[in-house]
């Protein structure tokens, strides 16, 4: 029984850390609710908030976002990002509050 939930615990570690790593990126590249663009390609990935979803796509970057096309990354009823100082993000969900350091 403890192996069960110690593997149900670890299953919900790493879903966790994988959505985190999502809304990192998302605070670094879609912040400003900009599409960030590839200068060769002109294909931006999106990372974005909808209807209570994480979602990302790749698509050219004088589109809009299209929640059809994209892929669902995690649910979160609450979804808020911050800048607590020039290199610290607070990241807020309705599981918590998370804090990474990133680079400009």
């Amino acid at each position: 029984m403890q192996i069960i939930r110690d593997h149900k615990f670890i299953t919900v570690c790493v879903i966790l850390a994988v959505l985190l790593v999502c809304i990192v990126l998302y605070a670094v590249f879609a912040v400003t609710e900009e599409d960030i663009a590839d200068g060769e390609t002109g294909i931006a990935h999106k990372i974005y908030l909808s209807d209570g979803a994480l979602m990302e796509e790749y698509s050219k970057s004088d589109l809009p976002v299209d929640p059809k096309t994209a892929s669902k990354i995690g649910e979160t009823s609450q979804f808020e990002i911050s800048y607590i100082s020039d290199n610290l993000l607070e990241i807020k969900t309705d599981k918590g509050a998370s804090y990474v350091n990133v680079r400009r």
